[in-house]
C-alpha cells in the first residue's frame, strides 16, 4: 500500500485483532474469495477492452465526426400499463459503461392513450432539446424497435434541430415461429440505420452487438422499474376511493390515460365510463381534485 493508504488502513483497523487463516475451512474460503476477485478483475478488463472495440466499430459504421473522449450513447425505451400511463426511460453509456448521471425518467405528456410511436417521438425530442440547451448531446441514440420507431425518432431530431446526432434502431432477434399460419424465419439482432434501408444483421458474440444489447436491455430495465413504481402509486390513489376496484380503475385509466387525466375530467366525462355511476363520478371528481 502507499503511505497514505497504509495510514488509513491502520486507523480503520486500530484495536482490531486480525487472524490469518493458515488451513482448514477458513483458508479455503479465503482462497475462494481471492479467486473470485481475480475473475471479476479479469471480467472488467475484458469488458473495457470489448467496449473499446465496440466503440471503434460504431465510429467506423457511422462515420462519426467527434472530438476526443469516450463515445456517448443514449438508449430509449417506452413502457405502459394496460394501454395507459405511458412512461419512458433514457440511459446513457459513456465509454461503453453506464453513466448513471445521464439516466432520465419521463412521464409522457402529449400523447393520448397508447401510442408508443408518438411517445418515442416526444421523449427523444425532449431529451435532444435539453441536450442542446445544456451542451450535452450524445454522439449516438439507440431506439428499441424497428423502422417505424426510428422514423418517429428522426422526426423528433428534425424538430429539435439536433441534426448532428445519429439515431439508429435495434430490433430484437426472434425465434422461428408461425404467425397466422405462416412460418416466420428466425432472425438475429438487426440494426436499422434508416427507416427505408435494409437492416444490418449483427452477428453473435461480437463486441458491437454485446454493447448495443446492453444499452437496449438497460433502457428496458430502467423504464420497467419506473413504471412499476408509478403503477403502485396510481393504484393507491384510485383504490383509496370507495367504489373503485381493479375493473373500474382499469376502465378509467384506459379512457383518460393517467390519474392526472382522470382528475381533469368533468363529471359528465367520468359518468360516460362503463360502470361509473353519477354518485361515483362525483366521489372520484371531488377526491382527486382535493388532492
Amino acid at each position: 500500500c502507499a503511505p497514505a493508504e497504509s495510514a488509513l488502513l491502520g486507523e480503520l483497523l486500530a484495536g482490531t485483532a486480525l487472524e490469518v487463516a493458515r488451513g482448514g475451512e477458513r483458508a479455503r474460503q479465503l482462497e475462494m474469495a481471492r479467486e473470485n476477485a481475480r475473475l471479476e478483475l479479469a471480467r472488467q478488463d475484458a469488458a473495457r477492452a470489448g467496449a473499446g472495440e465496440a466503440e471503434a466499430a460504431l465510429i467506423r459504421l457511422f462515420g462519426l465526426e467527434r472530438e476526443e473522449g469516450p463515445l456517448v450513447l443514449d438508449g430509449f425505451d417506452i413502457s405502459n400499463f394496460q394501454g395507459a400511463h405511458v412512461v419512458a426511460s433514457r440511459v446513457r453509456f459513456r465509454g461503453g459503461q453506464p453513466d448513471r448521471q445521464g439516466y432520465r425518467r419521463y412521464r409522457i405528456k402529449g400523447v393520448d392513450g397508447q401510442d408508443d410511436f408518438a411517445a418515442m417521438k416526444e421523449v427523444v425530442g425532449r431529451s435532444l432539446r435539453r441536450g442542446l440547451d445544456e451542451g450535452e448531446l450524445p454522439d449516438l441514440v439507440l431506439i428499441d424497435g424497428g423502422p417505424a420507431q426510428l422514423a418517429k425518432a428522426l422526426e423528433a431530431r428534425e424538430d429539435a434541430g439536433a441534426w448532428d446526432v445519429r439515431i439508429v434502431a435495434l430490433a430484437k432477434a426472434r425465434a422461428e415461429r408461425k404467425v397466422g399460419g405462416r412460418a416466420r424465419e428466425r432472425s438475429e439482432e438487426r440494426l436499422f440505420l434508416a427507416p427505408e434501408s435494409a437492416p444490418v444483421v449483427l452477428e453473435r458474440h461480437t463486441a458491437l452487438r454485446h454493447l448495443l444489447e446492453r444499452v437496449r436491455d438497460e433502457a428496458h430495465r430502467f423504464a420497467l422499474a419506473y413504471h412499476r413504481k408509478e403503477r403502485g402509486r396510481l393504484r393507491s390513489r384510485l383504490d383509496s376511493i370507495a367504489g373503485v376496484g381493479p375493473v373500474k380503475r382499469k376502465a378509467l385509466l384506459a379512457r383518460f390515460g393517467s390519474v392526472k387525466g382522470v382528475a381533469q375530467a368533468s363529471l359528465e366525462e367520468l359518468g360516460q365510463v362503463s360502470g361509473i355511476s353519477p354518485e361515483l363520478a362525483r366521489a372520484i371528481h371531488d377526491e382527486l381534485r382535493a388532492e
